[in-house]
């Protein structure tokens, strides 16, 4: 500690407060070859916002305190600063106490603040830790974004370009919120967020499983240089102030008067490699918190599914249940096993939800009892859609009962989800969309009425439960009504994991495999969900979530008539495919292209599941695959097999056009092998001296092993 600075470092960075407000003024990697923060003016310290009943936005900002107290942590791992009280810009002074620590541990800082609100005002928001600049490493290298979405990772220019995710009308400044829609900008979906160049990068993340809500944000001021091309000026622009770009974690407690708080501590870390680096980072450190879900043994195995539509909330009436077996006989013989039955409850998919009555027009519950125990004759197993998040808002039961537990916002009123569109031309222009109102799970009222209709669903026979959209809440992120037996601003993700542990412990009393999936589960939910289902139709796509959960059941849709490249992706990504013809509206016998290439690609997969089905997903690490011309090679994936035994590559070409490739993995020697999927067999490579040169036709994928290892187990 100096007289006006006090130095935190950890293996990865190297923080310097100032002792007179306790602001990051300086901020680098511990080998100084990155000086992520270089300027003191720019520093920060933190910022809450505590709204008078004239002035909402009111802040008190620590650059505005008197100095604090500083004092060494018991365990001698870094420092403390306590405020008393704070003074805020425009209400004077407040009783509201502030503690700050700066821990090093291992390789990252981790910073954590607890609040004492002895005022008459509300803390609503704090930024912290907020960091005055992240600026280049190389200013040749373009700096990126990277953080969770819908089960992928969103990457967002950062430096030279920065794209800004909040309309310019509502901020004095470009600014980005993490995520690519409001639900997925928080934390439980948005636990880290990454700034990174591909060979170098920076972490923000929780330290420890986080209920309260945590949000990123990054604010370039003054603004842009060139706003056309949204560049972060290089240079001096004449501005008030000098170029930045701040980034802070946001908390929302939300502190009434009288209450205390302990903030979600947030570490910050430096690394080497790309995004990889960076999420295993957050992937190591989750694994001391959560441990996932285990699915049952029928939902563990590389088959693929149907997903079948039978009735649409503009009443279509599809199929009634008594012809489900002829659905089961078809997917029989084209070797899937198991049918996701949407819409099969009363008015169909998204109406009346939350009720999951059988629609008696289809036969109702006897009919579709008998549907399904014919189906397991034929060694089909049906799982059915559910959806607990939404009451439908055009239904009486809503209007007479469940209002009462809806999410409510600050001002005593539900959140409302204008709905979702299907088939007809009112619906597709939203002159009839039914909107949706999302439910509190913090209420025991509504809980019991989820447990009700779970117990139900058990009791069809059903082998499992799809929870569609259990990954948000709308825009709903706390709820203020304290009538649901919560403190107001209570977290919504708070009762997510419990709610879904609670429906699996209902369904194990009756069926110990029955399987509970989900809709693109967040993180912290593989702790409850045994099955994630999602969409992936991006040629860009970035596993992020599979290289967060090297070996869940994940699931994406299939919906092409001759989908190879996505049929490629799940072999890469090892997803298990559903089938969804004419959008989850046809048969099988729809799309035969899809459905052989499919069915070649399971086949192979589990005949070399050693390395692509039982291994660990490495995403690209320990292999290298490049063009002719030495450009990397996209997409391809990287296997570890479940015991010792060289890596395993998975590859795929979504071009028009045949390509030739260099393979090179690890420090493998050997000549190298490749089966495509739909191909005859393996077909030894040529060897080079730095790798292995491999032919893959248009629009095709290809597992790649040692030829040696190939011989012995062909």
């Amino acid at each position: 500690m100096s007289d006006e600075t006090v130095l935190v470092g950890c293996r990865s960075l190297v923080a310097e407060l100032a002792r007179a407000d306790g602001s990051i003024v300086g901020l680098c990697t511990a080998d100084g070859s990155w000086t992520l923060l270089g300027d003191e003016a720019l520093g920060l310290g933190f910022a809450l916002r505590v709204p008078l009943d004239e002035r909402r936005h009111n802040v008190a900002d620590s650059r505005a305190q008197d100095a604090p107290v500083w004092s060494e942590l018991p365990d001698g791992d870094g420092v403390q600063a306590e405020w008393p009280s704070l003074v805020s810009e425009h209400g004077g002074r407040h009783n509201i106490a502030v503690r700050v620590s700066v821990r090093a541990i291992e390789d990252r800082l981790v910073l954590g603040m607890e609040i004492d609100n002895q005022s008459d005002l509300v803390v609503e928001d704090v930024r912290f830790p907020w960091l005055g600049d992240v600026a280049h490493r190389d200013p040749e290298r373009p700096l990126f974004s990277v953080a969770p979405g819908y089960a992928d990772a969103q990457r967002r220019p950062f430096r030279p370009t920065f794209v800004d995710s909040v309309p310019y009308f509502g901020v004095d400044t470009p600014t980005w919120l993490n995520g690519p829609m409001r639900q997925h900008a928080t934390t439980p979906s948005t636990p880290f967020v990454l700034v990174e160049d591909g060979e170098h990068g920076f972490y923000l993340g929780v330290d420890e499983s986080a209920d309260a809500i945590v949000g990123w944000v990054a604010e370039l001021r003054p603004g842009y240089g060139d706003s056309l091309r949204m560049q972060v000026p290089a240079a001096d622009v004449a501005a008030p102030e000098p170029t930045c770009l701040r980034v802070a974690a946001v908390h929302v407690p939300y502190l009434q008067p009288g209450e205390r708080t302990r903030l979600t501590p947030i570490a910050l870390a430096s690394f080497v490699g790309g995004w990889q680096s960076g999420a295993a980072m957050y992937r190591d450190r989750r694994r001391s918190w959560s441990t996932p879900a285990t699915p049952p043994s029928w939902a563990a195995e590389p088959d693929a599914w149907l997903q079948l539509q039978v009735n649409s909330p503009e009443d279509e009436l599809r199929l009634p249940f008594s012809r489900l077996p002829e659905v089961a006989a078809s997917c029989a013989a084209h070797g899937v096993r198991t049918i996701q039955l949407v819409g099969w409850n009363t008015g169909g998919q998204d109406r009346n939800n939350p009720d999951h009555t059988p629609d008696a027009r289809l036969g109702g519950a006897p009919a579709l009892r008998e549907a399904i125990a014919r189906c397991h004759e034929l060694d089909v197993r049906v799982v059915l859609f559910a959806k607990f998040t939404w009451a439908d808002r055009t239904t009486r039961r809503y209007r007479d009962e469940l209002v009462h537990e809806a999410i409510k916002d600050p001002y005593g009123d539900p959140y409302v989800f204008e709905g979702f569109m299907y088939n007809t031309v009112t619906q597709m222009l939203g002159i009839n969309l039914r909107g949706l109102v999302p439910m509190c799970f913090g209420s025991e009222t509504y809980r019991a009425i989820c447990e009700r209709d779970v117990e139900g669903i058990v009791d069809l026979g059903a082998d499992g439960m799809l929870f569609d959209e259990c990954l948000h809440h709308g825009q709903a992120l706390l709820c203020f009504d304290t009538s649901h037996g919560h403190r107001r601003a209570a977290p919504v993700f708070a009762h997510d994991i419990p709610l879904a542990r609670r429906f699996a412990d209902l369904a194990a009393a009756r069926r110990r495999d029955f399987l509970l999936a989900g809709e693109a589960c967040y993180d912290t939910e593989f702790e409850a969900y045994q099955l994630s289902y999602h969409r992936s139709f991006a040629v860009d796509h970035v596993p992020l979530t599979r290289f967060l959960h090297p070996h869940a059941a994940l699931m994406t849709a299939v919906i092409g008539f001759d989908d190879r490249d996505l049929v490629g992706q799940a072999l890469l990504y090892r997803y298990v495919l559903s089938y969804e013809p004419y959008h989850f509206q046809g048969r099988l016998e729809d799309f035969p292209l899809t459905v052989a290439y499919g069915r070649a690609m399971d086949d192979l997969r589990t005949r070399w599941r050693r390395w692509f089905w039982d291994g660990e997903y490495q995403d690209t690490l320990g292999a290298r695959v490049v063009d002719v011309d030495g450009t990397a090679h996209h997409p391809y994936s990287v296997f570890r097999p479940v015991d010792e035994g060289p890596l395993g590559v998975a590859v795929a070409n979504y071009g028009e056009r045949p390509v030739r490739l260099l393979v090179q993995v690890g420090d493998c020697d050997q000549p190298l092998s490749s089966h495509v999927v739909d191909g005859a067999g393996w077909v030894r490579g040529e060897q080079d001296g730095t790798g292995t040169w491999i032919e893959l036709p248009t629009r095709s994928a290809a597992l790649v092993l040692p030829t040696t290892t190939v011989e012995r187990r062909s």
